[in-house]
């Protein structure tokens, strides 16, 4: 309940770029992103094992719009991205299952939908760092 009040504050915020915060029910951090026009939102950053090895980002998506993400991160091996659809704990895509660094899909519901990135675990216990350029755009 704490995780989907604190996705509606931040998307509410969402006009001031992007915002953070971390939900007390988890140790992810949760990242509004406000998307504009078709032009993709460009988010740089770093992942480090173990605390701090994955970053949820909330995208707003209409009806009918095509999400498209990609991920280039030094460590391309161990660092991979999922997308949740709103209110929906099991993955359109599962970027370490698909091998893929780079998701497209038309979507047929409105929503929050989310883009989580992380460490692969067994990398994340190790302490090591990735750094990553996340693109998010909605069309």
């Amino acid at each position: 309940m704490l995780r989907k009040f604190a996705k509606t504050v931040l998307l509410g915020c969402a006009f001031l770029g992007v915002a953070g915060v971390v939900t007390a029910d988890e140790s992810i951090p949760v990242y509004a992103v406000a998307l504009r026009g078709t032009e993709p939102v460009t988010l740089k950053g770093r992942l480090q094992g173990p605390e701090k090895s994955t970053k949820d980002f909330i995208v707003l998506v209409k009806q009918g719009e095509t999400l498209t993400v990609s991920l280039k991160a030094s460590k391309a091996n161990s660092t991979y991205f999922n997308i949740l659809p709103p209110d929906d704990a099991t993955a359109l895509f599962v970027g370490e299952m698909q091998g893929a660094n780079e998701w497209r899909q038309r979507l047929d519901v409105s929503g929050n939908y989310t883009v989580r990135i992380y460490l692969n675990r067994a990398v994340a216990r190790k302490g090591v760092k990735s750094d990553y350029t996340l693109k998010i755009s909605a069309s």
